[in-house]
């Protein structure tokens, strides 16, 4: 990281998948924070090139809410 041009989510993605915990103590979801851009990139399991982005502003808008982070997944968010 230190030899990196830019600080940006391509290379968080980068580190989390390199330091993501397998086995009984897996990583189940990992997230990078843009705060500069007010979004959340979500990612669930291994899978790092399907993200969910969440707007912050967007969110906001929405209220007080629960939201279950599987269901943002689909059908196989907990294999």
């Amino acid at each position: 990281m230190s030899g990196a041009k830019e600080l940006g989510v391509p290379l968080i993605r980068e580190a989390l998948e390199k330091t993501r915990q397998g086995g009984g103590a897996r990583t189940v979801y990992s997230n990078i924070c843009d705060l500069k851009k007010g979004l959340v990139h979500v990612y669930n399991l291994v899978d790092f090139g399907n993200a969910v982005v969440l707007d912050l502003a967007e969110e906001l808008k929405k209220g007080q809410r629960r939201l279950a982070l599987p269901s943002l997944f689909g059908p196989k968010a907990e294999d």
